[in-house]
């Protein structure tokens, strides 16, 4: 008696088998992600390939390696006249010398220039949170006196500040577009306990990018 098989095609009786692309094989199935991505150790779900992280990326003097969902790209962060490269950070740093900044006792620094990074997925909606802005002091201890603000909004979208516990939380006001990337330059002053005299300054250039896809 001659038995005759007929293979069942997974990727049409479950569309959701795979996160991004089904293909049916004889038998079974095979998942496939877009470039960038790799297929996660179940085999289904895609996760992004962090190519700064391989160290297969060289972006030169005064750069910085962003990885991307997907990609990545080389940003630009110089430092300012009369400003320092931090070689731990690699922060910009601006020393208690012949500035214009106050400087509180004992302090090496007036003014920092911190570069942040921030990857996210398609389908971010209005009003999300999208990170937590904290200052430090040269001792790593959080300066709680301290006021954000946003002094360069990203003209593709309008971003916010909230004060929470000491820290800013920056979110937007509109969804943010897919395969877009936002830069947005925050200012952190932080005062003495009386709020009366400034003592360090902190600058954030955030750079925000959104994937293609939701993963």
């Amino acid at each position: 008696m001659l038995c005759v098989f007929t293979d069942i095609d997974e990727c049409e009786e479950d569309v959701g088998i795979c996160q991004h692309n089904c293909t049916n094989t004889v038998g079974s199935f095979i998942c496939s992600c877009p470039p960038g991505y790799k297929l996660a150790r179940n085999k289904r779900k895609c996760i992004d390939i962090n190519e700064c992280q391989e160290g297969t990326v060289d972006c030169g003097p005064d750069r910085m390696c962003f990885n991307t969902r997907g990609d990545y790209s080389c940003i630009d962060i110089p430092c300012p006249t009369d400003y320092k490269r931090d070689p731990l950070t690699n922060y910009c740093v601006l020393e208690c010398i012949d500035t214009a900044l106050p400087c509180p006792a004992n302090a090496t620094y007036a003014d920092v220039i911190e570069f942040r990074t921030l990857a996210l997925p398609s389908g971010i909606l209005a009003y999300q949170d999208l990170i937590r802005l904290t200052a430090y002091n040269q001792d790593n201890v959080k300066l709680e006196k301290t006021v954000f603000s946003i002094i360069k909004n990203d003209p593709k979208n309008e971003f916010e500040l909230r004060l929470e516990d000491g820290s800013g939380i920056l979110f937007m006001l509109s969804p943010l577009e897919d395969k877009q990337v936002y830069q947005i330059t925050v200012r952190a002053r932080s005062y003495d306990s009386e709020r009366e005299h400034l003592q360090y300054q902190t600058t954030f250039i955030i750079h925000i990018s959104v994937s293609a896809y939701p993963y």
